[in-house]
């Protein structure tokens, strides 16, 4: 059986020949593998990658599927329209004839009903104007009982550590646990394989502070993707610790101090995996951090 030749434009320039598993691994490094175009012997020309079957069951696991758009209803033909307004003329000509009431009755009763509101608005009585209150005057940024959340202040910021915009954060809690799958969720990696180390650089778009990561490595067997006997655990890199919190970890108690990623900011996980497959992929199965208090 002879060897496929795959070749790929992803920047209107074709790439090859190459076997399927490295046109796939390719197609997982751009932004929109579906739309990319590509090409074998056999085909009639150059298709989107997402069209071709053999190469979109690999793409599937991956990426996120387009949501259909619905096409706009056609409109209707031109003629239809006509006659339309052609129907609308003769009704009004049959109405005027039969002595219907004409078009100035009706500008008229709107000037008059015009004319009544403005009459109305301005000799209405006006609601008093409030008393303003007794008591002593709450120091600017505090709350009273009967007050909500207070939008910020001129220069306010969020409390050290916590989400960017959230005035008021208390901070994250005492107890590591283990994040809800709509925070898992919100989690987006990147991952990259040296040697038999496995890293993942995740964009924290939650609210918990991530400091731990369990992954399901999938390696390319053939020309199917296949998951590994055991997950890996991801812990942060040190250098790469979140600098925004460290002033505060030393007032930190126990494990709060652990390195992790704080929300709106990035970080890279890192753990031993194996060696290298030809290709591979991941998926976050779940994640441990501390729920803000």
């Amino acid at each position: 059986m002879a060897r496929e030749r795959w070749f790929f434009a992803p920047t209107h320039k074709r790439q090859g020949p190459m076997p399927l598993p490295q046109l796939v691994d390719g197609l997982l490094r751009l932004p929109d593998p579906r739309s990319c175009l590509v090409w074998k012997n056999g085909l009639p020309a150059w298709t989107p990658a997402g069209e071709v079957a053999e190469v979109d069951q690999h793409l599937a696991p991956f990426v996120v599927p387009r949501k259909p758009t619905v096409a706009p209803a056609p409109a209707g033909p031109a003629v239809s329209r006509e006659s339309q307004a052609a129907a609308r003329t003769r009704q009004a000509a049959r109405t005027e004839a039969q002595g219907g009431p004409s078009s100035l009755v009706y500008v008229g009763g709107g000037a008059g009903v015009l004319v009544l509101g403005i009459v109305v608005w301005l000799f209405w009585p006006k609601a008093p104007e409030p008393r303003p209150k007794t008591g002593p005057t709450p120091e600017p940024g505090l709350l009273t009982a009967t007050e909500g959340v207070r939008p910020p202040g001129p220069g306010a910021t969020a409390a050290p550590g916590g989400p960017p915009g959230q005035t008021g954060f208390a901070g994250w809690s005492d107890q590591e646990s283990e994040l809800p799958r709509s925070e898992i969720a919100k989690l987006k990696a990147v991952a990259a394989w040296t040697g038999t180390h496995l890293e993942i650089t995740v964009y924290n778009g939650g609210v918990w502070r991530v400091t731990e990561l369990v992954v399901q490595p999938r390696r390319l067997v053939k020309d199917t993707f296949v998951d590994d006997e055991r997950q890996v655990i991801l812990l942060p890199v040190g250098a790469q610790v979140d600098k925004k919190v460290g002033q505060v970890m030393d007032r930190m108690p126990g494990t709060r101090s652990k390195p992790g990623v704080s929300p709106l900011d990035t970080g890279t996980f890192s753990g031993t995996a194996g060696e290298r497959p030809e290709a591979f992929g991941t998926t976050i199965v779940s994640a441990r951090g501390y729920p803000p208090k």
